[in-house]
């Protein structure tokens, strides 16, 4: 049980790093996790049965075997988890100066830290700046207007004020005024 509890630890944390990454609704990576964790609850009780119809859980040898074989697995997922160095910028992990300790803004908070600025400096409303942040995205028109739920004129219009207020004329000059 503590070799589940372990691996359905490391599945969430990556579920949530995938969410991070892929901005994926955190509702449906719930039901992702409650899936995957009542499937391998199915498996494991299908499984009891079949070794329990074969005689094996009476076999000390083939115990010692399996449970080694789920440590091995458990230490794998842990190495592969340790191994990768975005996770844990992700986690915040690179995210404190070793040398004196500070907090380091990562990727995502200085990009938001600029939308914050250039909301600011051009008094962009929330829509504006929201839409001017998934330009800097490069999200397209069609995507933009999926995300916020919104139809392609009221898009367009909003697009049409942003671009006035920051004096551009295509989403390059957004991105180039975002990046600069």
């Amino acid at each position: 049980k503590l070799a589940y509890v372990w691996f359905t630890f490391f599945v969430l944390l990556m579920f949530a790093n995938i969410a991070f990454r892929f901005e994926v609704p955190s509702l449906k990576l719930f039901a992702i996790a409650r899936a995957s964790s009542e499937g391998a609850m199915f498996a494991g009780v299908a499984l009891r049965r079949v070794l329990q119809q074969g005689e094996l859980l009476a076999n000390p040898t083939f115990l010692v075997g399996f449970s080694l074989g789920g440590i091995v697995l458990v230490l794998v997922c842990a190495l592969i988890w340790k191994s990768e160095k975005s996770v844990n910028g992700d986690w915040g992990a690179s995210g404190i100066s070793l040398e004196d300790k500070l907090h380091v803004p990562g990727p995502r908070e200085r990009f938001m830290a600029r939308c914050d600025e250039l909301s600011a400096r051009y008094s962009l409303t929330a829509r504006e700046a929201e839409i001017m942040a998934l330009i800097a995205q490069r999200k397209s028109r069609t995507e933009i207007e999926q995300k916020l739920f919104l139809s392609q004129n009221t898009v367009k219009t909003h697009v049409c004020h942003l671009y006035a207020k920051l004096d551009a004329h295509s989403k390059a000059d957004v991105i180039a005024l975002f990046e600069g």
